[in-house]
C-alpha cells in the first residue's frame, strides 16, 4: 500500500483506551496492574519503597494534569 491509499491513523477516545486496558482487570487498589509488568498508582504508593520492590517495580514516572496557568 502506497502512501497516498493509507488511511489516515485516528487516535481512539481515552474511554476506549481505559477500556481495553482494564478488559479482564479489576481495580483492586491504590495500584494496579493494568498490562502485563505496567502498575499504575498514586503517589502515596510511589512513596512506598517496600511496596514497590514487592511488586518487582524498578522505575516509576510521574504523570500529573493541572489546568494550564
Amino acid at each position: 500500500m502506497s502512501p497516498e491509499e493509507e488511511p489516515e491513523y485516528q487516535t481512539p477516545p481515552t474511554c476506549d483506551l481505559l477500556s481495553l486496558l482494564l478488559r479482564n482487570r479489576h481495580p483492586t487498589g491504590a495500584v494496579n496492574e493494568v498490562w502485563p509488568n505496567l502498575y499504575i498508582g498514586d503517589v502515596t504508593t510511589a512513596q512506598h519503597k517496600t511496596l514497590l520492590m514487592d511488586l518487582g517495580i524498578t522505575r516509576g514516572e510521574c504523570c500529573r494534569w493541572s489546568p494550564a496557568h
